[in-house]
């Protein structure tokens, strides 16, 4: 019993720290809801090309949804079926990309799978970096330590460092590849 009291505190010391932050990026992400702005409404691939593009607000829409995004996977990371969440991850990834492809190559015919995948360079390969990492801090995690919040700490900054390269790094390298079409 005193095994049981010991393991409720300590995920009762985490899930107040974790929604606390989920909450504070939701409000945020509500208040620069007019910044925000995603890709198409900022003009989209004509605004890339013709470099009329709101790379700020962009940065904005893709950093508070990838860090609130990434507080819901270690949210639910806590709970009982954390394993089940975790293994999801990587097929909602790739679920993701597939119908991204699909689109492009709807859109685009074969020249979109190079489109796709300029789209998700160099952003893309720390993402899937971050989120295997995760899935590896998560995986058997029974205690919260000092340990643990250092690396979320670190891989909510690599997440940063992401977004940075999403928003400025990669329409960039779009704008290249469109000049191809």
């Amino acid at each position: 019993m005193a095994q049981m009291s010991k393991s409720n505190g300590e995920r009762g010391y985490l899930s107040p720290f974790l929604w606390i932050f989920l909450f504070v990026g939701i409000v945020l992400s509500a208040l620069v809801g007019d910044l925000g702005e995603s890709l198409l409404q900022s003009g989209g691939i004509a605004g890339i090309t013709t470099g009329v593009f709101n790379k700020k607000g962009f940065f904005l829409h893709v950093l508070f949804s990838r860090l609130t995004y990434m507080t819901a996977v270690i949210l639910l990371s806590t709970t009982s079926l954390r394993r089940l969440f975790l293994i999801l991850q990587p097929a909602l990834l790739s679920l993701g990309m597939g119908v991204w492809m699909g689109a492009a190559i709807g859109e685009f015919g074969i020249k979109g799978i190079l489109l796709v995948l300029a789209g998700l360079f160099p952003h893309m390969l720390l993402y899937i970096f971050i989120l295997r990492f995760l899935i590896i801090v998560l995986w058997d995690r029974t205690h919260y330590d000092k340990q643990f919040f250092i690396a979320i700490f670190v891989l909510f900054f690599m997440a940063i460092i992401g977004c940075l390269l999403e928003s400025y790094v990669n329409p960039l390298i779009v704008a290249k590849i469109l000049k191809i079409f």
